[in-house]
């Protein structure tokens, strides 16, 4: 499959944290995300800083993917999810997830503990 005009293959992978551990998985050149950050570059780098430039279904996709990829890894317990979920393109970072839980589900999660 050729990725761009000059036939460059182009990585897509998806990074995250669990357990203090980083983990990191590529995306199938067929997936739609992968198409997706083929075309589309969403960070910038200022002063060697990460800027997110999101949108909530994006940051969904993404954070159902990693969710999935977390569950299949032989330690996960249902104990925890992956933190600062990154998507890199060609090792340069172009979608970043701080975290993984909006302020809402974070005050459902409690609700339900209590």
């Amino acid at each position: 499959m050729e990725n761009t005009k000059t036939g460059t293959r182009i990585t897509i992978k998806v990074s995250y944290s669990f357990k203090s551990i980083v983990r990191s998985f590529q995306l199938p050149e067929d997936s739609c995300l992968y198409k997706y950050f083929v075309e589309n570059n969403h960070i910038i780098t200022r002063d060697n800083k990460l800027l997110r430039n999101g949108i909530p279904e994006l940051d969904e996709q993404v954070k159902e993917l990693a969710q999935n990829n977390i569950e299949m890894q032989s330690d996960y317990m249902h104990d925890g999810h992956p933190m600062d979920i990154l998507v890199w393109r060609n090792d340069k970072p172009v979608y970043f997830i701080k975290d993984y839980f909006s302020e809402n589900e974070i005050q459902e999660i409690i609700t339900k503990m209590l």
